[in-house]
């Protein structure tokens, strides 16, 4: 949130202070959605299938903030939003790597700890 204040402010500013902009509500809420994810899954298995599901949240959830904005490049038809949603594909792949990545490294932290506080 500190680097939306940022972007929106410095980077890209409009004149005006911007706390959140519009498509904000969706992004956080496929980050809750992550989280709701992982509350669910403890174990390898389950880890992994929350991962898959927290990314397609994400992934749906965020692209449909994109259809809806008033910037939207597509109709606002069911066809337009097919269209939203193919045009996020080719940002899905490193989405999802990134995901599996930082998961695995948080995963190997937890073992590292539990393993380091026993002994």
């Amino acid at each position: 949130m500190v680097s939306d204040l940022f972007i929106n402010n410095f980077i890209y500013p409009s004149g005006s202070f911007v706390l959140m902009y519009k498509g904000s509500l969706f992004t956080y809420a496929g980050f809750i959605l992550y989280a709701i994810a992982g509350r669910f899954a403890k174990t390898g298995a389950k880890g992994m299938i929350a991962l898959i599901a927290g990314s397609i949240g994400f992934f749906l959830l965020s692209n449909l903030g994109v259809f809806l904005s008033e910037f939207s490049l597509f109709p606002r038809t069911t066809t337009g939003l097919v269209a939203t949603y193919a045009a996020g594909l080719p940002f899905y792949a490193p989405e999802l790597i990134s995901t599996a990545l930082f998961s695995a490294i948080a995963y190997a932290a937890e073992i590292k700890l539990g393993a380091t506080a026993k002994a």
